[in-house]
């Protein structure tokens, strides 16, 4: 995975969720527990090798939030340069709690465009990491207590009551769907008496998105 999230190589393992789109709307499908580690960087030659339309663009230009700062950090950086300005660890932080503060759609900090994010990185101003990602166990207990969760919680609308227990079904079997080659023995409900920790496939970007 493409990412530059380094929470994410801590504390291990992390339950992944992938995003996709079934019949219009949007299913979270869980794909097991895994381990990530850091095993380099996007260097410029490797980045000119992929699409133009890649994501990145929008991804660091349009950052604002405190939860991915690393992003951030890229955009005021990615900015200050476009201004010849120079860059230092102190100014960078200064900006990036301007844009923290910020509400969407305010044009408050540093501005840079997707465009300006790709000239960065296909001059290797900024190098976003490369994580390998490792399936280590596949939570069969938590996506019981799911189930179970979904069908408690579903209310009784009479008629409707059906065709909204078809809908719950399609959705828990779908946290199924992961293929048994995947499914690694080992993760069980002693680990879960921590809160999980949930990693969302769905902004970083897999090989296929370039």
């Amino acid at each position: 995975m493409f990412a530059s999230r380094h929470e994410i190589l801590h504390d291990p393992p992390w339950y992944v969720f992938s995003k996709r789109m079934v019949a219009g709307k949007a299913r979270w499908e869980y794909c097991g527990s895994y381990e990530t580690t850091n095993v380099g960087n996007i260097d410029a030659e490797e980045f000119k090798g992929f699409p133009r339309n890649t994501r990145w663009g929008g991804l660091i230009s349009e950052s604002m939030s405190r939860t991915q700062p690393v992003y951030v950090k890229m955009r005021v950086r990615i900015g200050l340069r476009k201004l010849r300005e120079t860059v230092t660890e102190s100014r960078v932080d200064r900006e990036a709690d301007i844009i923290f503060e910020s509400k969407k759609g305010e044009r408050k900090g540093v501005q840079v465009t997707s465009e300006d994010v790709i000239r960065a990185l296909s001059a290797g101003e900024e190098q976003p990491n490369i994580l390998r990602m490792r399936c280590v166990g596949y939570d069969h207990a938590f996506v019981d207590d799911l189930k179970r969760d979904i069908e408690a919680n579903a209310p009784d609308v009479g008629p409707a009551k059906k065709k909204q227990r078809e809908s719950i079904k399609e959705s828990t079997e779908e946290l199924e769907g992961v293929s048994s080659q995947e499914q690694v023995s080992g993760v069980g409900r002693s680990n879960r008496e921590r809160k999980p920790r949930i990693m969302a496939h769905d902004e970083e970007m897999s090989e296929d998105d370039w």
